[in-house]
């Protein structure tokens, strides 16, 4: 028995020094485990951050682009509605001078009108292009009161020999308010309709509806 109960014991110390080393190598396996799961978990929330970053850069990006693209056309939309302010206040300068002196024939008169015609149409079409961009209600005004200017000068421009002159002489004192209040605009706003306060352009608006009148 007592051999036996050594080897027994001999054999339990022989099973329990392998379990030991099990034991530890299981554990050391599971913390490794462990180990590379935690950084591969860093790894992929590194990733993830670098690619929220690289997002956020191109939206950024893009924001700019399109607002200095936005700048860019409307300082050019600016320009345009300038140059062609002063041509079509020059126009009616040269209507209301055609008129007060009677200096020159009724054919010189058509020739004005149809220019003032095409500064107006140039006008109604940055005015269009200026409410898609800014969404301003304004610029639907503004093209309204190009369409009536232009409608009058196509109007007068096509009349009967001899009545342009006539009818050109009714709107004389209509035309001088017209012309002194987008004068304004180009002094006071350098011919940016944008800028233009609305309280102007109603009034310029009320002027614009009665010349086919």
């Amino acid at each position: 028995m007592g051999n036996l109960y050594n080897t027994s014991i001999i054999g339990i110390k022989k099973i329990s020094i392998p379990a030991r080393e099990i034991y530890i190598m299981l554990g050391s396996i599971f913390l490794r485990r462990t180990s590379i799961m935690h950084l591969r978990r860093k790894v992929d929330f590194s990733a993830l951050l670098l690619i929220i970053m690289a997002l956020a850069s191109i939206i950024v990006y893009q924001n700019y682009r399109f607002m200095e693209e936005r700048r860019v056309l409307l300082e050019n939309l600016m320009e345009l509605s300038l140059t062609s302010l002063i041509t079509l206040t020059d126009n009616i300068n040269m209507l209301i001078y055609a008129v007060e002196y009677n200096s020159t024939g009724e054919d010189t008169v058509r020739i004005i009108l149809k220019t003032a015609e095409y500064s107006s149409r140039t006008l109604g079409r940055t005015a269009v292009i200026l409410y898609e961009v800014t969404g301003a209600h304004k610029h639907l005004k503004w093209h309204t009161i190009f369409a009536n200017i232009g409608s009058f000068s196509v109007d007068l421009a096509n009349d009967e020999p001899g009545k342009t002159l006539t009818r050109l002489k009714k709107c004389m004192e209509r035309l001088e308010k017209i012309n002194d209040l987008l004068k304004e605009v180009i002094e006071n706003y350098h011919g940016d309709l944008n800028l233009t306060p609305d309280a102007t352009i109603d009034n310029i608006l009320s002027m614009t509806e009665n010349l086919l009148a």
